[in-house]
């Protein structure tokens, strides 16, 4: 991608239906991972973990009341990159 995304008009409701939820500090968003029936196992858990230190501007997750993973404080410029790590081991991204 040549031109950055934080640049470009973006459609919040787009993103959130495809799990990229804004967050209030400019150009940050939550990545809401699928995680069927809340069960992950330890080496997917690691893998997240390490995604999430990786692109998380925050530096943590979050474990939804709805039994998901959310990574928080991902910069709108770094989805496509951590999308295609998550996809690398088979971790879907909610809609």
């Amino acid at each position: 991608m040549s031109e950055k995304k934080s640049a470009e008009r973006v459609d919040f409701n787009e993103l959130k239906t495809g799990g990229f939820i804004k967050q209030n500090q400019k150009d940050l968003f939550t990545v809401r991972l699928r995680v069927p029936g809340g069960r992950l196992d330890v080496d997917k858990m690691a893998k997240i973990a390490a995604v999430a230190k990786k692109y998380s501007k925050m530096g943590y997750c979050h474990l939804s009341f709805r039994q998901s993973v959310e990574i928080i404080g991902v910069h709108i410029d770094d989805f496509d990159a951590a999308v295609k790590e998550l996809a690398a081991f088979g971790q879907p991204i909610a809609s």
